[in-house]
């Protein structure tokens, strides 16, 4: 048995905050009571922390799911483009290529990394990223919080892209007369390709997007992804 540790002290040590701890304890943490206290063996927890997210391990890149099985593996909620999941200790994200309200772009290196600019949570009015599941993701690494990735390119599918990464600070931009938080992500495997119909249909979309924007926007565009690119 390794060292027993206080409630605090576990949190401090994974990096989970009241919530997600509050959650796991409902779930059935393993506990262990000495003159009537509460002490966690970290071993012991991370190993049945493990059982309970073995599921999404079994998630393949590019396969499609359903959203009842999303739900189910993850724990989260059935809605929304952000759902987080304090049980899991994830965030996953949908990027839906198939509707206009976030306009996700991808950027590719000259080595062909490529880099998922993504729309942040809000469908009206200005984002705040401070809000909602914004501002889990600005922190996820701070917390140890997992985050994978979903794109749609037709309607009801969902393609799984695996577990993504921040690599840059979010910046802020204009869509629909709003202003958007816009968080460049990385792919923590890179062995996903897009089948051609897919492919040509993302690529379509993209090229629609970019001839509706302003020059303005076009060109602070396209200097977010040359900064991107330089500190890929």
């Amino acid at each position: 048995m390794s060292k027993l540790l206080k409630k605090k002290d576990l949190q401090q040590s994974l990096k989970i905050n009241n919530d997600t701890f509050r959650k796991w304890k409902e779930a059935g943490i393993p506990i262990v009571k000495e003159q009537n206290e509460e002490f966690f063996d970290i071993e012991q927890v991370k190993r049945w922390h493990k059982k309970i997210t073995e599921p999404i391990d079994n998630l393949m890149i590019d396969k499609k799911y359903d959203n009842n099985t999303i739900c189910d593996v993850f724990k989260c909620s059935q809605q929304g483009g952000m759902r987080r999941s304090h049980l899991t200790n994830t965030l996953v994200l949908f990027s839906d290529h198939t509707n206009d309200v976030y306009r996700d772009h991808s950027v590719i290196d000259n080595e062909g990394n490529e880099t998922l600019h993504y729309t942040g949570m809000g469908q009206k009015g200005d984002q705040d990223i401070d809000h909602g599941q914004n501002k889990t993701l600005n922190h996820s690494e701070d917390l140890s919080i997992k985050v994978y990735l979903f794109e749609s390119f037709i309607s009801g599918e969902h393609i799984f892209r695996g577990e993504v990464r921040l690599f840059n600070k979010h910046y802020t931009t204009e869509q629909n007369d709003r202003t958007v938080c816009i968080f460049p992500l990385t792919f923590n495997n890179s062995e996903y390709y897009i089948p051609g119909n897919i492919s040509n249909e993302k690529y379509r979309k993209q090229e629609n997007l970019i001839n509706k924007l302003s020059d303005n926007d076009v060109y602070e565009r396209a200097m977010q992804a040359k900064q991107v690119v330089k500190n890929l």
